[in-house]
């Protein structure tokens, strides 16, 4: 397959912070990747890297793809607040020689068409610029964040499109996201961590990796006290972590080694709430997060 972005030796800087620090990255055309991390951890500036609007301090960050085939939506990406709605989607279609009637439509661009960008709420504005982004058929999409602001309605039709994009194996994506279903639906997770690459997989194998396929989660009276009895199953082989939610919850995660174990923990104990099933995409933001994680 071919490269879609090449990084070496990236390092990102602001005063005396370093935003970023990669080594070495390559990103192959073809996948849609998830890009995840805490608040804070360098996603936006990772693809701003990637798409030469940060100004790194040493390395290289290259993005290989002809811009008229690239399809961006950013965070701060902004226009002239008096420019009409009209107006932009009429530059655009005179900048690619095309337009998309029928995303216009999904997006209701034409309840908007007479407004100033500058006076639309951070939805609408959201609106727009995904029709920017999408709306001339780009082979490579970079989006940050796109569900944000986007009431239920925009967001679904947002996500139909989305799929469209990836069902087609020559369309690429990189997509930086703090949402189940949008890693779900991806090929491969890229996650970063304070500026440094944490690891890049294909999701089943970085959800594995990092959690096993198992989890078994429970809810228990304070009277039981089960701490003592879960910190004993966290030293078992096949466990990875332990999550608390509330301090009368717990998750365990780990491999299929763990279900024996838990049905019999639960024969011993009555738990208000029992079970056992697969990971998903919405454990592994969890653990991305670390909301209420206990490495093992």
């Amino acid at each position: 397959m071919e490269k879609l972005m090449t990084i070496q030796q990236l390092l990102v800087t602001h005063s005396n912070d370093t935003l970023l620090d990669i080594p070495e990255l390559d990103l192959l055309k073809g996948c849609q990747i998830a890009l995840v991390g805490a608040n804070g951890a360098g996603k936006t500036t990772l693809l701003e890297s990637i798409l030469g609007l940060r100004k790194a301090a040493g390395g290289i960050a290259r993005l290989h793809c002809a811009k008229r085939n690239l399809g961006v939506q950013l965070q701060n990406a902004t226009y002239n607040p008096e420019i009409l709605v009209s107006d932009v989607v009429s530059l655009h279609a005179t900048l690619y020689g095309q337009s998309d009637a029928e995303l216009y439509d999904k997006f209701l661009l034409k309840e908007l068409a007479h407004k100033k960008y500058g006076r639309l709420s951070r939805g609408q504005k959201q609106r727009v610029d995904l029709y920017v982004a999408l709306a001339h058929k780009p082979t490579t999409l970079i989006l940050d964040e796109p569900g944000t602001g986007l009431d239920k309605y925009f967001y679904e039709q947002f996500l139909q499109v989305l799929a469209d994009y990836q069902d087609n194996p020559a369309i690429s994506i990189v997509m930086a996201t703090h949402t189940a279903s949008e890693v779900e639906n991806s090929s491969h997770i890229l996650w970063i961590e304070a500026g440094k690459l944490q690891d890049f997989s294909a999701r089943n194998t970085m959800l594995n990796k990092h959690l096993g396929s198992f989890k078994a989660h429970l809810c228990y009276e304070p009277q039981l006290g089960l701490d003592a009895r879960l910190g004993e199953l966290l030293q078992l082989a096949g466990v990875r972590h332990l999550r608390r939610p509330t301090v009368h919850e717990a998750v365990l995660y780990g491999d299929e080694s763990l279900r024996q174990p838990m049905l019999e923990l639960a024969a011993e104990y009555k738990f208000s709430t029992f079970s056992l099933t697969k990971t998903d995409a919405g454990d592994f933001l969890e653990l991305v997060s670390a909301n209420g994680f206990t490495k093992h």
